[in-house]
């Protein structure tokens, strides 16, 4: 049976990744390409599950306009905030309830992805662990 970890803080997730255990890290666990649900079959049994989601996020618009993002914040709370200050998110995954952060870890564009480019080509700067 494959363990569930909730991280809550950055350097709890660094703490993890210096131990070694075969980890799947995930978010809102929203994704159509993983099958969360077959997963037990697929992976081996000492794979930890990272959830992700748990980590406080926060939203800031920085003086030059542009979005920073920490932690988990979902597609919806960030076009909100952006709406909020006048802007607008460029592109996003169908699924609002969906993690900014994940998205670019896995990619996502969305349809509006054809007129703006993909996300990752609208990332200015990126720290990761």
């Amino acid at each position: 049976m494959m363990k569930t970890k909730s991280f809550y803080s950055f350097p709890e997730v660094v703490a993890h990744l210096k131990t070694g255990e075969p980890t799947l890290y995930h978010s809102s666990q929203t994704s159509t390409v993983i099958p969360f649900e077959k997963l037990e079959g697929v992976l081996k049994s000492n794979t930890v599950m990272g959830n992700l989601s748990t980590i406080k996020g926060s939203l800031e618009m920085l003086e030059n306009g542009n979005l920073k993002v920490t932690g988990f914040v979902t597609w919806k709370e960030a076009k909100e905030f952006c709406l909020s200050k006048g802007r607008e998110i460029m592109t996003s995954p169908t699924e609002e309830l969906a993690g900014v952060l994940a998205g670019i870890a896995t990619s996502c564009t969305g349809e509006r992805s054809f007129g703006f480019k993909n996300l990752r080509s609208q990332i200015v700067e990126l720290t990761y662990i």
